[in-house]
């Protein structure tokens, strides 16, 4: 959440970090509610919760208390908030996700063939190629790569092999905590 939600500095945190707070809470009901399917765990059921389309609604996370009750917290925050707020909240957390709406995208994060915490112990090279005119449109899915490969690098045993990253045009990232 903290990769695919940036805080902008030129406007009130509060509504990236409730829109944050419920991306937590939604990531964490699509990989632990026992209502959906594993081949369903992905970005693209994430994305169907927050624009809340193909029959995914808020209140499906109501009482998941897996992962700490994150999933129930962000319903409740959801809930608790007045209309406005809570279609704002709604509206800011739309605007980060919508990258999620290139197909090719969805696609893309429907699976995956490989871990990045299994390439710390084999002879590997990973690209990730993002043409320059989607470095902005895509950017969250560049700041939530480097996120996923940074955090699987510093777990665990050391690798085999020392790691290098080699990162061209890091700018588009904004912040990024880890």
């Amino acid at each position: 959440a903290a990769a695919l939600v940036m805080i902008s500095p030129h406007s009130n945190p509060f509504w990236d970090n409730a829109a944050r707070q419920i991306l937590e809470g939604i990531i964490a009901h699509v990989l632990t509610s026992s209502n959906l399917a594993d081949s369903e765990r992905h970005l693209g059921t994430v994305r169907d919760y927050v624009a809340q389309t193909n029959k995914r609604k808020m209140i499906d996370l109501r009482g998941n208390m897996a992962a700490g009750g994150l999933a129930d917290k962000a319903e409740a925050l959801y809930k608790q908030s007045s209309d406005s707020a809570g279609g704002d909240i709604m509206t800011t957390l739309n605007v980060h996700m919508q990258w999620m709406d290139s197909i090719a995208m969805r696609q893309g994060m429907a699976e995956s063939d490989f871990s990045f915490a299994e390439l710390k112990n084999t002879d590997s090279t990973v690209y990730l190629v993002i043409p320059p005119e989607y470095l902005d449109t895509h950017a969250r899915y560049l700041r939530l790569f480097i996120t996923l490969a940074l955090r699987a690098a510093g777990r665990g045993r050391k690798a085999k092999h020392d790691m290098l990253f080699i990162l061209d045009e890091f700018a588009a990232l904004g912040e990024l905590k880890v």
